[in-house]
């Protein structure tokens, strides 16, 4: 059985095209974005998943509503009758201090899929972004398909950490 699985790092959509010129004419959307123009881009990323069909999305620094961006859950803009079963969580983790400052908070990842599958959320020990998604994909060879996926530290050293924590676990997991 094949899986087509999308991962996206929605931190970074903004509407920019990269170009200098739109980097500094849309300047302010890195600090707030409003809801008009997340609905606008995230439309686009819903026509890529409508073209695609993956089985499964991941998403990192997806916000289920923050002061950047005027409260608004961008998960829940790309529900619908196809893609029904998700999750999202704070990428900090649930009793992590600064997944509570304003500017952090609503910070996330997320999976979304076609049909319900099993899931669980693991932390890394490592790092301020700690959550890991371990997502089991059924196979039709004996054991299953396991999808990790995290959104890793930019700091070198800690990320090193965490890499080495996420091979340990994907050696350990059967299937």
């Amino acid at each position: 059985m094949a899986y087509k699985i999308l991962f996206s790092n929605i931190g970074y959509a903004k509407g920019i095209n990269g170009s200098l010129r739109q980097h500094i004419d849309y300047f302010g959307r890195h600090f707030y974005c409003s809801v008009p123009t997340q609905r606008q881009i995230l439309s686009q990323l819903k026509a890529i998943i409508t073209s695609e069909h993956p089985a499964l999305c991941c998403f990192v620094e997806i916000d289920r509503g923050s002061l950047q961006t005027a409260q608004f859950n961008q998960l829940s803009a790309l529900l619908d009758d196809h893609y029904a079963f998700s999750d999202i969580a704070d990428k900090y983790g649930d009793r992590s201090l600064v997944g509570r400052l304003p500017l952090h908070r609503g910070k996330s990842n997320a999976l979304l899929a076609n049909h319900a599958l099993n899931f669980e959320r693991l932390y890394f020990r490592h790092g301020t972004k700690r959550l890991i998604y371990n997502v089991t994909l059924p196979a039709t060879i004996p054991g299953n398909i396991h999808v990790f996926f995290a959104h890793f530290s930019l700091n070198a050293h800690t990320r090193a950490r965490q890499f080495a924590e996420m091979r340990r676990l994907i050696l350990d997991t059967p299937g």
